[in-house]
């Protein structure tokens, strides 16, 4: 038992440090995918606090964004971010900038996508943060041809691209670091602003 709790503990730890920069509020959202039992723990060990969990999809493992809710609503709210939005999946636009009914609109096209009803929601990446001539880019390449491959495939401005990418690496390796240190999960989240935040 003590074994099993153990080995959760490393796996909470390590999703933790490897969403760092979800965390500090460098990123708007992640998505993860964890067994049941992680799921619930991490729902446990963020209840209350500024990151918020969104259910995807449930099978054999479960699908959640990973998100603070004020930064997230920041992404989204940008003018070409949300025209790239309504490019992507015209029906965006019977909601307002609400984040809620997005982030539910959304669920549901993911949902869809699983269910091999739709082909896959691309404005993940607009959700994920990243730049929406990225995102284009992508969409009009098919993959291909990228000036630069790193946390997301980069089409645009590179520059800009390296100074995320690098404090986005700063952030996982500070975590990791003060992990190895023996620092606490609970303090290390102590060390971010806390907000309410909710659990779907």
């Amino acid at each position: 038992m003590g074994d099993a709790g153990d080995c959760l503990e490393q796996k909470l730890r390590e999703l933790v440090c490897l969403n760092a920069p979800v965390i500090t509020g460098l990123k708007p959202c992640g998505i993860i995918s964890v067994s049941e039992r992680e799921y619930f723990a991490l729902s446990r060990l963020f209840s209350g606090g500024a990151i918020s969990l969104l259910p995807l999809y449930s099978g054999r493992r479960v699908t959640f964004l990973f998100y603070r809710e004020e930064r997230l609503s920041e992404q989204l709210s940008d003018p070409e971010l949300r025209a790239q939005l309504l490019e992507l999946a015209p029906s965006y636009g019977e909601f307002g900038p609400a984040l809620s009914a997005l982030l539910r609109h959304f669920r549901e096209r993911y949902l869809r996508y699983k269910r091999g009803e739709q082909g896959f929601p691309h404005e993940l990446g607009l959700f994920l943060g990243y730049p929406a001539e990225d995102v284009r880019g992508y969409l009009l390449h098919a993959g291909a041809g990228a000036k630069l491959c790193g946390y997301w495939k980069v089409y645009g401005d590179v520059r800009a691209a390296l100074r995320t990418f690098q404090a986005y690496d700063v952030s996982v390796q500070s975590f990791f670091l003060m992990a190895g240190h023996g620092v606490p999960l609970e303090q290390l989240l102590s060390l971010c602003p806390r907000r309410e935040s909710s659990v779907a």
